[in-house]
């Protein structure tokens, strides 16, 4: 298999989302999580702006030790209207447009907004509860966080873990183990492995440290036609435009 950048799979995995069928079962632990994730819903549904870094990490292997990469990123919300970075892929959300923009394929993906607003920032966790095939507890070695694992029997992932803040209720850290073997070496002959992708949520602030950030006019320009253009740095990007009104037209 061909050398794949983590960034690609990020890409992938923001656009696409995560596949998964399945029973839930361990309904002890299943109620617990729902429980404590309704908790985590109020926490960023009762401060709307918010900022916070991100870190991330990601190993050859499950239990690989030392990373292979990292990378620092953010995440700003105010409301509905919410920007991430991390590695070289960038996501804005408004409240009409999706916009996701790889840097190092020069590439800008808009689709439209649908109505469910991701507070969970950037990974959907309470919707993957709902698909995975089972819920148990993992224990955490830094005091005063909780965990979870959902595990799933088929689809990209074999399980996601998810760790709460159990005196904030908010995210801390969301680890995702690939079911499949993607091939981090950057050498095209490496060996394909089952990586570990760690990202870490810190120095929450309830406030919008980069306000510029959430400036829909950095990006896009709209025309009255309904046509857009790329602004800024995504100018020269290939643009696939995904939004219902550019699919008909074509």
């Amino acid at each position: 298999m061909k050398a794949a950048p983590l960034h690609y799979w990020l890409f992938i995995f923001l656009l696409a989302g995560v596949c998964g069928t399945g029973t839930l079962s361990a309904q002890t632990a299943l109620q617990q999580a729902a429980g404590d994730l309704r908790k985590v819903k109020a926490y960023y549904d009762t401060h709307p702006q918010m900022s916070m870094d991100t870190y991330y990490m990601a190993f050859d292997e499950h239990h690989t030790l030392a990373p292979k990469e990292t990378s620092y990123g953010t995440y700003i919300r105010n409301g509905k209207w919410y920007y991430t970075r991390m590695l070289h892929v960038e996501t804005f959300s408004s409240s009409d447009l999706v916009i996701v923009a790889d840097h190092e394929e020069k590439q800008v993906v808009v689709a439209d907004q649908t109505e469910e607003d991701n507070a969970f920032a950037m990974v959907p966790v309470d919707s993957l509860l709902q698909i995975c095939s089972s819920v148990t507890t993992v224990k955490s070695q830094n005091p005063g966080e909780k965990g979870y694992s959902m595990n799933f029997e088929d689809g990209e992932y074999s399980r996601i873990e998810f760790y709460i803040d159990a005196q904030y209720f908010r995210f801390t850290r969301i680890v995702l183990f690939y079911d499949m073997a993607i091939n981090l070496s950057g050498d095209y002959y490496g060996v394909d492995k089952r990586p570990r992708l760690e990202v870490m949520y810190k120095n929450y602030k309830h406030a919008l440290t980069q306000p510029d950030l959430l400036e829909k006019q950095r990006y896009v320009t709209q025309h009255k036609d309904g046509s857009i253009d790329l602004m800024g740095s995504y100018k020269g990007y290939a643009l696939l435009d995904q939004r219902r009104q550019a699919l008909l037209k074509k």
